[in-house]
């Protein structure tokens, strides 16, 4: 918003000399946006939507034409305060055959919430596919029934004894938040494992994006700041020694650490006025506004958890400060202060996370949670490591770029670069006494504007590395590519055998029917931990008697993965360990649930067994050694026929 408001903010008048000012944007100035000076709309009349496809049970984003109503709209950015163009960039037979009106969002949208709804209310409403076929343009049947059995295999609903689902605890839960069904768990995890508050700020971070500031007209200066701010959030667990770095960063937790420190801070400055919070988190690249809305989310899951009897009450005084200020950023006309620089920001972030993070055994449990509720989107990654680059390729913008520029440029932003030397093509390499200024260099070249080069990427051994990928079938079904979006911090990737968890995967389908599966909100952990996770916590999923594999249904797909104990084997761990973290898998599916009717004092000793055994498995896999983490494989056979009532259903 900080941004926005800057960009959209009218350039001071210059008598002497005229200035053209041109904003390019999405669809989201489509409406609600109002600029007073704009003379010229271009309007390519397409956009992004996702789009359901049956075959795939899932939405696709895809790349099509808006309606006629929607170019009305676009046109609306002019014309409005003066007089105004439009040029749109289609033929005028093209234009004649655009849809009249917006396909209706249920056509596409994820049902989940809505069939909740229906469900709690059956005998009045009917079954989902009677009450949604009332609609005047209804959603495909597949895609109810899609929506349905996904929230039984997540044991969102069950069947009572006449046979008609019935909403769970998690399905009163999930009905009561403006949340998708993963989300939810990410809550849910954090009630079983005792970090309720923790897994609100991060499920809060989905819906409500990062607290970090962007602005695509940072210089490369500025973005080298930014991304150093960003490590000092992202250094929750103890640097591995040779890298000088966390070797499993996450995007939520380093949200999460971002909002821990701004919390410190404003615990320090009880008498902050709204001016000096918000200039103060300019200087260190943290979204003001997004903050307030990240709290306000996590109030109101708080609030449903405690209606539900499965957290504490935030105290109203709390409450009413976090009111007061967002009803203080709505006010009209509010302009963003001058930010206030500090000389280190990244150092302040540290001083004040070295005063509120929790020791690396909560942080492993973060993690835990995050796998236990993401399990859809856990992507197993082999050959993406990085660690050993320690050069960077510069494709140079133009032929004006020669090496000793491209040197002279390096080294005002980097005094670990030795040496830049060309390419058989124009390229050039760029040579750095270590690797993490390397890798640090990349990352902030993805925020910043004006370099003098088209692209760059680190340079291993004479090639850039090219992870392979394997996935759930909902999404390895359709496509094999996948990739981590360039500005979050799990990428450029540092292990070459790792898990990545996703929280967002969303395919995109290119005009060709080519489907690319973009993943954000990473978080990257030890391999193994993906087994883990679902032996000890996903409801539909069963173990064969051989020990050695487990059946998984997830979206409608039925898939054969490894257990923890075959995956440890293909990771040459000790077998000493196999037995132990056996039973505490098996300790931590059995004690699901059993804290319900219990006393306070009983419900905190369960919850802290549970929390201390995910902590020990976790440590345990993060000790195996890297170089035995290429052992491990997951076997992905396509499924198609979905019997529930053949899986071992635990309440979650």
């Amino acid at each position: 918003m900080e941004v926005q408001k800057s960009i959209l903010k009218a350039p001071a008048v210059d008598r002497l000399q005229r200035s053209r000012r041109v904003i390019l944007t999405t669809d989201v100035a489509e409406s609600s946006v109002t600029i007073r000076d704009v003379d010229v709309v271009i309007d390519l009349c397409e956009h992004k939507r996702p789009r359901w496809n049956a075959l795939s049970k899932q939405s696709f984003l895809t790349t099509s034409n808006i309606s006629k109503d929607e170019a009305t709209q676009r046109a609306g950015r002019t014309g409005r305060l003066r007089e105004g163009t439009v040029i749109r960039v289609l033929t005028k037979s093209v234009y004649e055959g655009l849809k009249q009106h917006v396909d209706p969002g249920i056509k596409h949208a994820r049902l989940e919430d809505v069939i909740l709804t229906i469900f709690e209310h059956w005998k009045v409403l009917g079954t989902p596919e009677q009450f949604l076929n009332k609609l005047p343009d209804p959603p495909e049947t597949e895609q109810v029934r899609a929506a349905t059995r996904r929230l039984l295999e997540l044991r969102g609903i069950e069947k009572d004894r006449s046979g008609m689902p019935k909403l769970t605890e998690f399905g009163r839960l999930l009905q009561r938040m403006p949340v998708d069904p993963e989300v939810g768990i990410l809550v849910m995890s954090g009630v079983h494992f005792g970090v309720v508050h923790e897994c609100c700020v991060m499920a809060s971070i989905i819906q409500r994006g990062l607290p970090f500031l962007e602005n695509p007209n940072w210089t490369l200066k500025e973005s080298q700041r930014f991304v150093a701010v960003r490590d000092a959030c992202l250094q929750d667990l103890p640097a591995d020694a040779g890298q000088a770095c966390n070797m499993y960063p996450s995007d939520l937790i380093a949200g999460l650490q971002a909002y821990r420190a701004w919390q410190q801070q404003q615990l320090q400055h009880p008498d902050w006025s709204l001016h000096g919070e918000w200039s103060w988190c300019l200087g260190h690249f943290f979204s003001l506004q997004r903050l307030h809305e990240i709290e306000e989310t996590v109030i109101q899951l708080r609030s449903v958890l405690q209606q539900l009897k499965l957290a504490r009450e935030v105290p109203a005084e709390i409450v009413g400060r976090v009111r007061e200020r967002c009803k203080q950023m709505l006010t009209p006309d509010l302009e963003p202060p001058e930010p206030c620089w500090a000389e280190a920001p990244d150092c302040d972030v540290k001083a004040l996370l070295g005063v509120c993070t929790p020791d690396p055994k909560k942080q492993w449990l973060l993690r835990w949670c995050i796998a236990s509720a993401f399990t859809s989107g856990a992507l197993e990654v082999t050959g993406g490591g990085c660690s050993e680059a320690m050069q960077v390729r510069f494709v140079p913008g133009s032929s004006q770029v020669t090496p000793a520029s491209l040197l002279r440029y390096l080294q005002e932003h980097s005094d670990l670069v030795t040496s830049v030397t060309s390419g058989k093509k124009g390229e050039c390499y760029a040579q750095f006494r270590h690797g993490a200024p390397a890798r640090q260099l990349v990352q902030a070249l993805d925020f910043a504007n004006e370099v003098p080069w088209k692209h760059a990427m680190l340079w291993q051994r004479g090639k850039f590395s090219h992870p392979t990928w394997q996935a759930r079938q909902c999404y390895m079904k359709h496509s094999k590519e996948f990739k981590i979006i360039p500005t979050s911090a799990a990428s450029p990737l540092l292990l070459n055998r790792c898990t990545v968890v996703s929280a967002q995967i969303l395919p995109v389908a290119s005009p060709d029917g080519k489907v690319l599966c973009s993943c954000s909100f990473c978080s990257v952990m030890p391999p193994g931990v993906v087994p883990a996770v679902l032996e000890a916590v996903y409801p539909a999923v069963r173990k064969f008697s051989d020990g050695d594999q487990l059946e998984l249904l997830c979206a409608g797909h039925r898939e054969m993965l490894p257990t923890l104990a075959a995956a440890l084997r293909g990771l040459d761990a000790d077998p000493a360990i196999v037995p132990d973290l056996t039973t505490k898998l098996r300790s931590i599916r059995a004690s699901i649930g059993k804290e319900m009717g219990e006393d306070d004092r009983n419900v905190q000793r369960i919850v802290k067994k549970r929390a201390d055994e995910a902590i020990s498995i976790m440590e345990s896999l993060a000790a195996l050694e890297p170089s035995n983490s290429v052992g491990l494989r997951e076997m992905l056979p396509s499924l198609e026929t979905c019997n529930l009532a053949a899986f071992s259903l635990v309440p979650f």
